[in-house]
């Protein structure tokens, strides 16, 4: 285990913010490579086509002029199993000169459970854990990644509210690098103008088909037909090619989103003031089903669907669940609605009725 200042001779960064694990490779490379030799002290290899043998030969190499080899490992979880397994076994060869990094690629998340076979073995994260260092580089949680578009925005001269660093993230997720690649684009829009502002931010980041379903759910809530039919236009045919396609996709989007109102009506019901992991009581978890549940949407998501649940009673959510499994019926080829067989009337029909409340 090296100490805060040390580079250690094996890493592990894994999570699920690619930008932020490629900065702290760039780190290790700028502290220890001796500028132009990069191609020489520093090799990249695949995870899919390493084996141990590989990776131990291109570590013991000895570096030209820089005072440690770099040897990065990418999508590292995607070397054979067995290889793993192998380095594993093969980490105390390691010179003191060589610095292995290996960078995981997130893994697959399935029904909210990690796919088998998505994450490095365990003996491999055992003995890198054992000389070096696992580093975990999660996805910031929102407020974070708001904290984050401002502090950017201030270290590029501009200044940017809370509410409009919170569109952003809304826009385009928590990933650092994305984030800073949209703060550079906003900079560069604005010119010399001190301020970012929420037009700024609409004009240029698109607004997520979620976005748009949240709107369509916020007219539906306040009855408003009209308001409902003009956000689902848009979703319709910029949703794909294929109109049948197109609906079929809003209208999972639509479902999944119910559920979630609908479990957070449950808790409100319940007596649950606060919609938030670990802010719930314990006997409340027991209400939420084990895939899909509310509480594992991203703080925004969670906060959007309690603010709607407020809008509907149990009942009208399950006549909102009933009118969204007679549409998919309809778009299916089942002959439930006196034979619509256009997609955009279809939709455009579910949606009078979910905005009728009944």
């Amino acid at each position: 285990m090296s100490s805060k200042n040390e580079i250690a001779r094996v890493y592990i960064l894994s999570g699920a913010d690619d930008a932020a694990k490629r900065n702290h490779l760039s780190a290790i490379l700028s502290k220890v490579i001796e500028p132009g030799f990069e191609d020489f002290d520093h090799q990249s290899i695949e995870g899919r086509d390493a084996t141990a043998d590989k990776i131990i030969s291109a570590c013991t190499a000895a570096p030209l002029a820089s005072s440690r080899r770099v040897v990065a490992v990418t999508l590292a979880n995607e070397m054979a199993s067995d290889q793993q397994k192998e380095l594993a076994k093969k980490l105390d060869l390691l010179p003191e000169y060589s610095c292995l990094v290996l960078i995981e690629h997130p893994p697959v998340i399935k029904d909210g459970k990690m796919r088998k076979g998505s994450m490095l073995e365990a003996e491999l994260s055992s003995a890198v854990k054992k000389i070096g260092e696992i580093i975990d580089f999660p996805l910031m949680k929102d407020g974070e990644a708001a904290s984050f578009v401002k502090r950017l925005a201030s270290e590029a001269g501009k200044t940017i509210t809370a509410t409009t660093a919170a569109m952003l993230v809304r826009r385009c997720g928590s990933d650092s690098g994305l984030l800073s690649n949209e703060i550079t684009k906003l900079v560069n829009f604005v010119g010399d103008r001190a301020e970012i502002t929420d037009a700024d931010v609409e004009k240029l980041v698109p607004e997520t088909v979620e976005d748009t379903i949240f709107k369509l759910i916020d007219a539906v809530g306040m009855r408003s037909a009209k308001a409902a039919l003009s956000y689902l236009e848009p979703l319709l045919y910029s949703a794909g090619a294929n109109p049948q396609a197109a609906a079929l996709r809003v209208l999972a989007m639509l479902a999944r989103h119910f559920r979630h109102i609908w479990q957070a009506r449950v808790l409100i019901d319940a007596g649950c003031r606060v919609i938030a992991p670990n802010k719930i009581p314990p006997e409340l978890y027991d209400l939420l089903p084990e895939t899909d549940s509310l509480l594992k949407l991203r703080e925004f998501q969670i906060m959007n669907a309690a603010k709607q649940a407020r809008m509907f009673t149990l009942k009208e959510l399950a006549s909102a669940m009933e009118h969204i499994a007679a549409a998919d019926l309809a778009l299916k080829g089942a002959d439930t609605d006196k034979g619509i067989s256009d997609p955009a009337t279809a939709m455009e029909i579910l949606v009078l009725r979910l905005s009728s409340g009944r």
